[in-house]
Parts: structure tokens; sequence; C-alpha cells
């Protein structure tokens, strides 16, 4: 990493927030049987909704008007039947709906109000679909089998854990599933599609990732990642029959993703070096390797292959490109090896006006936190921006706390950098992408040495001269929020302005209310009410709320069902009483986050107009 910071002598351009917006946001990549068409999902009409278009690039049609926030979509193997889940409003009830290619109105399957349902994978005939949800009891998910075409289901795999569907055996004889025991920690079973019999794949000690599952053809072995004794995620390749495995790719970093041809010639899979998830596509056959530079730096997202194998499909976004589709066509079985035959953009999301250019490359940088840990981080700052130490800044807490800032596009730091303000985003301790044991550093350690790493970036950003110490901001959501509101009132006299959005306020409160499927992941990462309530109360913002002196913005979603409400509630109430600067804006139709771009225009405008109040 480097430490040295260059800057350009640009003058920065401000857009209307609205043009960061109309930059639009896409996802999922399901081929149609014939590999003509791909399924996707685009917030185009102001929420997720489905779209498909020609796999050879052309126009887009949309296929869903379901004015819900589409969350998964797949496309009947034999075919023109689309599944998918939708949520409303942000609740995260996702429920499962069937669709054809032509579009028209969603036909509901599964119905179970109140519940989630996560979709699998279809069955290799493409009759039925296996599926996810926890309707049976709200802190279990069992595993369900459905008919899409007659509507019948069966319980297939009850189980008092949370497990998830992953993958159809080619010969429809089992289904692999993964147990959820926390980010860090996850296993693998195998279930009989008939008898709903299920085989524990991995047991093992301590905590092991497991992820993935992509079978081979004929079914005999699958591959996955695992960070089983490493301290990286790996690519493995297990027997059914025995229960051996092996390592199949071992870099010294994370595999982020693996996908394989059904016919068994090609492998994609995705490596994370410093932020970069790299693409790298194997010809397994003739050990072709193609070469897909252009896409090197950024994230790379989302492999899929078409049915034949023939075209893999897959996301590409950086720092200045936003999430877009691209389609590679592969040399045809029995061809001679010679590179793939096209490599093609197939949406276009940047229609906000926006030249690249005038968007902010962020620089890789490393810093030094109070024990001399290295912590990585990207710094974002504005066009013609110098470190002569008058400009704001914001420092940027991410959420999870099991994630990590890369370099792929941020609406958000656009804004930010757009408005003059340098961002800083760090990768504390407890972020994934450094390998399991500097992700296990935050366990049970939430407003901790993570928060010393904060403060040593924020610190890092005046000693450097790319802040103003006077006007320094920070701005979190979710983890992230916890962190800004532990930054208010643990270093009350550092921040000319604190943005909080839907982040935990109160940790027993937070515990107490969250999804019933979640408590066992909260107990192991952040405590048990009981047995650590010293820790929890003293680690809880809303008890040290009397200590800010910043002025405070509350964001948060009616619906939110991971950080509730209340847990804001708490926070202004408080302030209030005591008669602290802060302001409450609530979203009665969101949850946790956003899933309506009109919502986060207002979001992002109440933000960006808070800070040029208090910072300039």
């Amino acid at each position: 990493m480097q430490l040295a910071v260059q800057h350009d002598t640009r003058r920065p351009v401000r857009y209307a927030i609205e043009q960061y917006y109309a930059i639009r946001k896409t996802r999922g990549a399901a081929f149609s049987p014939d590999a003509a068409d791909i399924a996707f999902i685009s917030n185009t009409t102001g929420t997720g909704e489905v779209w498909r278009v020609p796999a050879t690039g052309g126009w887009p049609h949309q296929v869903t008007i379901s004015g819900r926030n589409v969350h998964q979509v797949s496309w009947s193997p034999i075919g023109d039947t689309l599944v998918f889940t939708a949520d409303h409003d942000g609740d995260e009830n996702f429920e499962l709906f069937k669709v054809p290619k032509s579009g028209g109105l969603p036909a509901a399957l599964g119905e179970a109000p109140g519940a989630q349902a996560h979709f699998g994978d279809w069955s290799p005939d493409g009759r039925q679909v296996v599926y996810a949800s926890n309707k049976r009891n709200p802190a279990f998910f069992d595993l369900y089998i459905l008919d899409v075409e007659t509507g019948h289901e069966r319980i297939l795999w009850q189980d008092d854990h949370v497990n998830m569907a992953l993958t159809w055996s080619p010969d429809g004889q089992h289904v692999l599933a993964q147990r959820f025991e926390q980010n860090a920690n996850q296993d693998f079973f195998l279930v009989d599609a008939h008898t709903g019999a299920a085989r524990h794949l991995t047991p093992h000690e301590g905590l092991v990732r497991h992820f993935g599952g992509v079978w081979e053809p004929g079914g005999r072995a699958f591959l996955y990642l695992t960070d089983s004794g490493r301290n990286y995620m790996g690519l493995a390749r297990m027997e059914i029959a025995t229960g051996t495995w092996e390592y199949v790719e071992e870099p010294p970093a994370d595999v982020v993703e693996v996908a394989q041809s059904r016919d068994g010639r090609w492998r994609a899979l995705t490596v994370n070096w410093g932020g970069n998830f790299v693409p790298q596509v194997v010809g397994l056959h003739s050990g072709e390797r193609l070469v897909l530079g252009e896409f090197s730096l950024g994230v790379t997202s989302e492999l899929a292959f078409s049915l034949a194998g023939d075209r893999l499909a897959f996301y590409h976004e950086s720092a200045r490109t936003c999430r877009d589709l691209w389609v590679v066509d592969l040399p045809p079985a029995g061809a001679a090896a010679g590179g793939h035959r096209g490599c093609r953009q197939v949406t276009f999301s940047n229609v906000g006006g926006i030249p690249a250019d005038d968007l902010v490359m962020p620089q890789s940088l490393g810093y030094r936190s109070f024990d001399g840990l290295e912590i990585p981080c990207f710094l974002f700052v504005p066009h013609g921006g110098r470190p002569d130490g008058t400009l704001p800044a914001v420092v940027w807490p991410h959420g999870g706390p099991d994630y990590q800032v890369t370099n792929n596009f941020y609406h958000w730091f656009h804004v930010f950098t757009g408005a003059g303000y340098v961002v800083l985003a760090p990768n504390f301790r407890g972020s994934t992408g450094y390998g399991k044991a500097y992700q296990s550093l935050n366990q049970k350690d939430w407003g901790g040495a993570s928060f010393r790493d904060l403060i040593a970036g924020a610190d890092y950003l005046v000693e450097s001269g790319w802040a103003d110490p006077r006007k320094l901001a920070v701005v979190g959501g979710s983890f992230g929020g916890f962190m800004a509101l532990t930054a208010a009132t643990r270093e009350a006299d550092r921040w000319a302005a604190v943005v909080e959005l839907f982040g935990p306020s109160n940790l027993f409160t937070f515990i107490e209310n969250t999804p019933a499927w979640w408590k066992p992941y909260l107990y192991e990462m952040v405590g048990h009410p009981e047995r650590d309530r010293e820790q929890l109360a003293e680690r809880s913002p809303v008890n040290f709320l009397d200590r800010v002196k910043a002025p405070l913005l509350v964001i948060q979603g009616a619906h939110d069902p991971r950080v509730t409400k209340t847990e804001s509630d708490q926070v202004v109430e408080r302030l209030r009483a005591l008669g602290r600067d802060v302001e409450y804006l609530v979203f009665e139709d969101e949850g946790h986050g956003f899933s309506r771009t009109a919502n986060e225009i207002r979001a992002a405008r109440s933000v960006v107009t808070f800070l040029d109040r208090h910072l300039s």
C-alpha cells in the first residue's frame, strides 16, 4: 500500500444530486435456456424490478411492474417462466413469485405473510424449485420443494437451525444446503430430495467458512469456497461418496466466487486483490486461460454460465464505472483454443449525464492504528483538492461489520466528493477481505479496537493535511451508524457534524428486537445480554448521549427489521430532552437501507445540506 497521496489540479464540478442517482443500480443475471436473453434486476423505475435483455445486446424489456423491491431472479431451465423474490417497503419479508418472460402480473408462490423466503434452485427438469423459509418458526429456516405449475409444496428438511438451499444436483437426487451459524462459520449438508434425509458434509471445530457450491457434471463432486486450515478463502473440491476434499486454488487472498459450466468445460472465479475482485476464466479441458485484462481493476461479480456453457455473464464496476452486465462468448465444444469470441456490455446504467472523468478515483492507502496495526482504506479527494489543511472531510465507517469497502461504485462517495468533501473509508479490523484472523478482531468488541482504528483514520486525515481539523464529520449506516454514534459520544470534541443512518444505539434493545433467527449470531458477534451485560452497557452509545456536542442528523426506515426504529427513537428523544441539536428524518416506506431511488435522493440531499451548514 502506498502512503504518498497524489492530487490533481482540475476544478471540481458540482452536479445535482439527482444526477448521481440517475446512475442506475443493476444486479442478478439469469440466462434463458437458449442463452438468447438474460434476466436481471434494475431500479430504472425507482425500485428494483425484473428486466430482460438480449445476450447479444439490445433494448431491455421490463418484465415485472410489481412496485416491490425484487431481491432474486432465476429463469426456468426448460421454459419461459421466471421466479423471483421481493419484499415490501424494505421489510425483508421476501415472498416468492413467478412471472412469464413476456411480463404481466406476478403470481405468488408458497405464500406466508410475515415470513422470509429465499430462493435456492430449480430442479433439473424445470418443474420444481427448492427454497428456504422461516414460516414454521421465525427463528429457523426449513427447506421446501414447490411445484411451480400447480403450487403444491412439501417440506423437505425441517431443522431447528438457519439453513439455506443452494443447488440441486444434476441428477435431481440431492439438494446442497448451507447451515449458517455466523458470517465466519457455516456448514454444508447434502439433503435427499425425496426423503429429506440430511448428511453433514463439513463437520469441524472453531470458525470455518463454507460458501458457494457448484456441482461437477454427473454430480459426483462439487466445488466450494472455504478457509478450512487457511487464513483466506480458497477453492476446494469434495467427492460426495467419500466426503474427501482438497484445495484446487489457494491464492494468498480470498477467492470470492466460483462458477462452472454444466458441461464441465469452463470454470470462472474471482479473487479479491486489495478490494479488486479480479476474474479468471479457465478451460478445464484445454487448459486455456482467457485474458480479461479490462476487468483487472474494480469488482467483478455474479458469474453465470449459460446452460450450454457457450456464454458467461458477469457484472463489473469500479469507482468510476457503475455496475453493468457483460457477456463473454466462449469457444464452442470441439473448437480449437484461441480465446473468447467477444466481450460486450449489455446493460448501460450511467444515464446521469456525468462524465467518468468528473468522478473521483480513490487511492488505496494504509495508515497505522493505535497499536501499530496497518489499516487499509480508500481515500477520495475532490478534484483540485490539495493537502493544505483546509478541506472539509467525511470519515465513513462501513456497515457489517463483516464487510469491506472495495473498488466499486459508491453513489454516496461521489455525492460527497462532488460537494467538495474528502472521504476516508477505512477497512478497520473486523472487515472482510484481509483474512479470517483480521475479520475476527472485532468479535465481541463492538466500539473497541475497531473504533480506535476509525479515530486513527481521522488523525491521519488531519496529520497528512487532507482535512481541516475544524471541519471533520463522521457519517455511517448500520454498524457504521453505531460507530458514528460511538464517535459522537466518545470523541465529542473532534466532530463538526455527525450523521447516523439506521444504526444500533442501545445494544440491549438492538439484540432484543432483532429477528429471532439473528439472535444466536448477535450473541456471538456482539455479546449476550446476561453474560456480557457490563460490556454491552459500556459500549451502548445511548448511555452517553449527554456527552454529545456536535449537531446530529439521524435517518431511519420505519420498516427496518434489523435495526428497528426504536434504536433511533431513543437517540432523538434523549438528545431533544437534553436540548441538543438533532434532526430526525424517518422514511415510512423503507427498511434497512434504501429500496427506492426517490428516498435515497432525499436522504443524500438532506445529508449534504446538513454537512454544508455545519462544515462550511
